[in-house]
This record gives C-alpha cells, sequence and structure tokens, in this order.
C-alpha cells in the first residue's frame, strides 16, 4: 500500500465479504441496548422532509401548494414526485439533477422514544434556480444546508418582487450563523 488509504495510515484494510454482506465501522458506535431484537420489528418507508411535510399539510388543509426542489434521477425521487402528486402538489417547479442522487434519511425509532437518524446529502441545494415566473403569495423557506447564503437571498429576492409574505423553518446552519446573517428577511 502506497499511503493513499481513507485513513491515511498506509494500511490496507479490506471489508470482508460473506455471503453478499459486508460490515465496516465507518465512525463511533452506539449499542442499541433498548432494542429487544426478540420481538417482531417494521421497517416502514415514508416521504417526509420540512418542504414536503410543510407542503402537504397545507394542501391537505386546503390551500393550492406548489413546491419548489431538487431531487435526483433515482427510485427515491419517483417514490417522493408520486406520493407529492397523490396529495395533489404541484410539482413544476421540481429540479432533477441527473448526476446526483436523492437525498434521503434513516431514522431508527426505538420503543422508549430514542432516535438515532442517518443522513444522506446527494444534491447540492445551492445549484437550485428560483423561476422568476413564480406566482405566489407565500414562500415556505425549509432548512438549507451548509453554504446556503445563495439560494436563501435569491428566495428573499424573489419573495420581495412578487410581494409574497415568508414563513422560515431555520436549519442548524442557519441557527449556527446567527440573527444578524438574515436581517434583509
Amino acid at each position: 500500500d502506497d499511503g493513499g488509504t481513507c485513513d491515511g495510515t498506509g494500511t490496507d484494510e479490506r471489508v470482508a465479504l460473506s455471503s453478499g454482506l459486508f460490515s465496516s465501522l465507518l465512525g463511533s458506535t452506539t449499542a442499541l441496548t433498548n432494542v429487544n431484537f426478540n420481538q417482531t420489528l417494521y421497517l416502514g418507508v415514508n416521504i417526509g422532509g420540512s418542504a414536503a411535510n410543510v407542503a402537504v399539510g397545507l394542501r391537505r388543509t386546503g390551500h393550492k401548494v406548489g413546491i419548489i426542489t431538487a431531487l435526483g434521477k433515482d427510485m427515491p425521487a419517483e417514490k417522493i414526485w408520486q406520493r407529492l402528486e397523490d396529495e395533489g402538489i404541484n410539482t413544476d417547479n421540481i429540479d432533477v439533477k441527473e448526476a446526483n442522487k436523492t437525498n434521503f434519511a434513516i431514522i431508527l425509532n426505538s420503543e422508549d422514544g430514542e432516535r438515532t437518524i442517518f443522513v444522506y446529502h446527494g444534491i447540492d441545494y445551492n445549484n437550485l434556480k428560483l423561476k422568476k415566473s413564480l406566482a405566489t403569495k407565500w414562500l415556505f423557506i425549509a432548512p438549507l444546508g451548509e453554504d446556503s447564503a445563495g439560494i436563501f437571498k435569491e428566495a428573499i429576492a424573489l419573495a420581495s418582487e412578487k410581494n409574497a409574505k415568508i414563513a422560515w423553518n431555520p436549519g442548524s446552519y442557519q441557527i449556527g450563523a446567527g440573527v444578524s446573517n438574515f436581517r434583509q428577511m
């Protein structure tokens, strides 16, 4: 090994494969001590996330709703798109990023209310382009990732131009940046 391994140690530690399965430590571990593996456990798949949840909730209360987001060109994107259409949400402003995979999270809930969340970020929302032809009275801005100042400013400018009101659910990056960075709202 030439020292070009992921951890820089120069040690080539290949992952063992057994019957098509593998196990590899990717970070710290937390014991699942509160999970009773001697009972039937269920795996459910749901479509969610701040923007989708708010869109579905508003649509179910009778509002006309569209969503501005980006999805990859993959199976999770197809499921999300279908769910949004089934809920009656306008999907005209979904930007398909063929080179990226759709963001997703795996959430493990224990019986005692503990939760572990694994998140995959495949889409960079900073490359999302807002259509100037958008006609809306309200714009909901969901939590945005790191370095999202550009898309945030674009959304504020569009809302101002359209005389639209803004509802905002700041994410951890926005909260960490401090309120002084968002005075233009």
